[in-house]
């Protein structure tokens, strides 16, 4: 056997390898019945057509059709076998009705018997399941597609309209539309579809499909991702992908300690393909103090005026009096979180950019760690001192004034279309930046209507009477309006969606 024929015969075996390494599994349920579930059109035919897809890519594809709630825990069930023996890659790929409550995806089954909101957690799947069979398997790159967000027909308190945004580690997880949003049906699949055997990675392929759908629906559907992968993920992979070594990983901390002989030691000798590199990180310490501001106390009015434009019912004006506390000079960046946690559930991914994806309990524990590391006492803002230091003596709708525009903060208007990095609009009277726009911010406070202004302490308790916290400063995805110190929004405990971070706050 020549040279030539030999490496055709090895690159045959590692794109066999390949292929058998990759797992997948789609549901599609359409044979809806009843009136609470109305049957679909395009749940099943957008299943077929991204099965054929994904065969020819190399997957080996469990297609399940119409199940009932028995019937997908064991499609799970088989998923869970199937990747236990081949645990590169495995996808998971739902097209029908689904629903959030809580901040948790629930998919509805056929036949499902639910006519009340509590028992969706008892007769539907949580996404949950399918994640945890995934991380059970030691799946290296996990990736999720979420063809289900329709509007949600109970509007109790816990029931939201589509799903619910999430992130986890080593995976990829897409929704036909944004958080909390509804879609068409099908018309998500037939923009994938055709993406899908693009010579592109994951997240540049998804963007695509984004701005495609975002333009064929006018703008009132829009697809969105959460990207938590450490390296990147091809479809469809270019050639010069297919023989690159594996890279060594060489970690920026301990890469400077070494001398420079032993560090280049480490470094393969054959080149590698810079697409496939996980890039080192530019920061290499650890955060251990974050910057933070003192503020005085003192008295104010929370709340806006009945003339103040975009103003809310929820805003009523009263007097409120904070005592001496530290607000953080920025929204926690993505850096300080992995340096604390470990991981990067950011939709957009950069050390500087605010951490985002993180709900109102991740935070908790975020603080708790931090506050172990460092010794102190670390929080979340109550509500009246959120406002006090937004508005920094300020009497007007913004801290800077009372009309907005483009060099003043990172909003909807501004078409950007994702988070910036922390400190790069100019800061309030305090000192404070990206107090408005950027990443909506947790407050410790629960949510509260007809706030009175006396909220004086932090809720740590996690049963509490409503299990919704206020949001403050409005994001890159609001309009002018929810940018205002006054605005006041929520969220549920459990909430994660792609333009909610925080901030940090500790008595003084």
């Amino acid at each position: 056997m020549n040279i030539r024929n030999a490496l055709a015969v090895i690159i045959l075996g590692l794109c066999m390898q390949t292929a058998q390494a990759r797992v997948a599994l789609l549901i599609g349920n359409d044979n809806y019945s009843d009136k609470i579930f109305p049957q679909l059109d395009q749940a099943v035919n957008d299943t077929d057509r991204l099965a054929n897809k994904l065969k020819a890519l190399g997957f080996s594809v469990i297609q399940k059709e119409n199940l009932s709630f028995e019937k997908m825990r064991e499609a799970i069930r088989e998923f869970n076998e199937a990747l236990r023996e081949n645990n590169e890659v495995g996808l998971f790929y739902y097209a029908g009705h689904g629903m959030q409550i809580d901040g948790d995806n629930y998919l509805i089954p056929v036949k499902a018997h639910i006519s009340r909101e509590f028992e969706v957690k008892t007769e539907a799947v949580n996404t949950e399941l399918v994640l945890n069979a995934m991380y059970d398997a030691k799946t290296k790159i996990n990736l999720v597609i979420l063809d289900a967000c329709r509007d949600n027909i109970f509007s109790s308190r816990g029931a939201s309209r589509g799903l619910a945004n999430i992130a986890r580690k080593n995976t990829f997880i897409a929704y036909a539309t944004q958080p909390n949003e509804s879609a068409e049906d099908g018309t998500f699949m037939d923009f994938l579809a055709t993406r899908i055997t693009e010579k592109l990675s994951i997240d540049q392929m998804f963007k695509k499909v984004i701005n495609d759908v975002r333009e064929q629906t006018g703008g009132m559907q829009v697809p969105s991702f959460t990207y938590n992968l450490l390296t990147d993920f091809y479809f469809n992979a270019p050639e010069e992908s297919v023989m690159a070594p594996t890279p060594t990983k060489i970690y920026a901390s301990r890469a400077n300690i070494l001398p420079k002989k032993k560090r280049q030691a480490l470094l393969p000798s054959t080149p590698l393909i810079s697409k496939l590199v996980v890039p080192l990180p530019v920061e290499s310490c650890l955060m251990i103090e974050p910057e933070m501001v003192h503020i005085e106390g003192n008295c104010y009015n929370m709340g806006s005026t009945g003339s103040e434009e975009s103003r809310s019912s929820d805003e009523a004006q009263k007097k409120v009096c904070v005592d001496n506390f530290e607000m953080g000079k920025f929204e926690v960046t993505q850096k300080q979180w992995l340096d604390i946690m470990g991981d990067r559930p950011s939709n957009f991914r950069n050390n500087r950019y605010p951490v985002e994806s993180v709900s109102w309990k991740d935070v908790q524990k975020f603080i708790v760690k931090l506050n172990a590391k460092t010794n102190n006492h670390y929080r979340l803002p109550t509500e009246e001192e959120w406002e006090y230091a937004a508005r920094s003596g300020s009497k007007s709708a913004y801290y800077w004034g009372n009309t907005i525009d483009c060099s003043k903060a990172n909003y909807h208007d501004c078409e950007i279309d994702r988070t910036t990095e922390v400190g790069s609009y100019p800061p309030n009277g305090f000192g404070l930046y990206d107090m408005s726009g950027n990443v909506w911010e947790w407050m410790c406070s629960e949510y509260d209507r007809d706030n009175n202004g006396n909220k004086k302490s932090c809720l740590h308790k996690t049963d509490s009477n409503f299990g919704r916290f206020t949001i403050r400063g409005g994001s890159w995805t609001s309009g002018k309006g929810r940018l205002r110190s006054a605005n006041r929004s929520k969220g549920g405990m459990k909430t994660r969606e792609y333009n909610l971070g925080f901030r940090l706050a500790r008595s003084a």
